[in-house]
C-alpha cells in the first residue's frame, strides 16, 4: 500500500467469458471500486443484468452471493479466493438476475474481510487491507457475482486501474503555456494558450531511455502521442518531453523552450 495518500479508482467490467473456465452466461456489469488508502475505505458500485433465470435443472436461478477475489496467481487469470465480506457484501440483492449495489468498506473492520483472507496476511485487518490493496494494484483481483446456476461464479471482472492524468507544464520565453498531460495509456503534449498553434518534440524520455518522436503514434492533430507498447512496459508515469523541434509560435530551433520538463 502506498505511503502516499490517494484515492485509487478501479474499473469492472463483469461478464460470463471472464469467469474462469468462460461460461455462457448473457450476463453482464459494469462497476467502480474506489480505494482510500487514508481513510482506510473501499467504495463499491455495480449495475448488473441479464443473468440466467434457470439454473440446469429448470429451476429458477438468482444471484446468491458476491464479493472480491484475491489474490490471483496471475494477473487478469485465474481464481483466488474470497478476499472480502462473506458470505457475501452486506445488502447485496440476492435471489435476483439483476441489479445495483452501492456500499463502502471499512477496511479497519475485521468483518469487511474474510476470515481467513485476514489470517492469511498478518491475522490483522491492517494486514488484509495491505493484501487486497496490492492485489487491486497488480491486477490480482476480481468482483464475482455467484447464482444458483453458476456456484462459482456467474460473472466477474477483474479491477482495472482508470487512467490517471497528470500535468505538468511551464510557461516558455514567449509567455505561451505547454503542458504535457501523461495517463498510463498515452501522452497529451498541448498548447493552452488559444491560436497558439501547434508544437511537436523531437524525443521523448523515460527511465534514461530515449524514444524518437517518429516512433510514437499520433492523431491528426499531432496533439496526441502514444508511445510504443503504450499497454506494455512502456506505459504508466515517468516520462519526459525535450527539444521541441518545430513550434508554430517561433522558429525551428529557437532555443526559448527549455531542455525538458516533467
Amino acid at each position: 500500500m502506498s505511503a502516499k495518500a490517494a484515492v485509487i479508482e478501479y474499473s469492472v467490467s463483469l461478464s460470463g467469458s471472464n469467469e474462469f473456465p468462460v461460461n455462457a452466461s448473457p450476463g453482464i456489469g459494469f462497476g467502480l471500486v474506489s480505494y482510500d488508502n487514508a481513510a482506510h475505505t473501499l467504495s463499491l458500485q455495480v449495475n448488473f443484468s441479464g443473468l440466467v433465470t434457470t439454473n440446469a435443472s429448470g429451476a429458477p436461478s438468482g444471484t446468491t452471493a458476491s464479493h472480491i477475489h484475491a489474490p490471483t496467481t496471475a494477473p487478469f487469470f485465474q481464481n483466488a479466493g474470497v478476499a472480502t465480506t462473506t458470505p457475501s457484501f452486506a445488502g447485496f440483492p440476492l435471489g435476483v438476475t439483476s441489479g445495483s449495489y452501492s456500499n463502502t468498506l471499512d477496511l479497519t473492520l475485521s468483518s469487511s474481510f474474510n476470515p481467513s483472507f485476514i489470517t492469511a496476511n498478518g491475522g490483522t485487518p491492517a494486514g488484509a487491507e495491505s493484501a487486497l490493496a496490492s492485489a487491486m494494484a497488480g491486477g490480482l483481483a476480481y468482483w464475482n457475482i455467484h447464482s444458483t446456476a453458476f456456484g462459482g461464479g456467474e460473472i466477474r471482472g477483474f479491477l482495472v486501474p482508470v487512467p490517471r492524468t497528470l500535468n505538468a507544464g511551464f510557461v516558455c520565453s514567449w509567455g505561451r503555456r505547454l503542458r504535457l498531460a501523461i495517463t498510463t495509456e498515452e501522452l497529451t503534449l498541448t498548447l493552452e494558450t488559444a491560436n497558439a498553434g501547434s508544437i511537436e518534440p523531437a524525443f521523448f524520455y523515460r527511465r534514461r531511455k530515449r524514444f524518437k518522436s517518429s516512433s510514437f503514434q499520433r492523431d491528426s492533430t499531432r496533439r496526441i502521442w502514444t508511445p510504443p507498447g503504450a499497454a506494455g512496459p512502456l506505459a504508466g508515469r515517468g516520462w519526459t518531453a525535450t527539444r521541441y523541434k518545430s513550434c508554430a509560435i517561433g522558429s525551428r530551433g529557437c532555443g526559448r523552450c527549455p531542455r525538458s520538463f516533467r
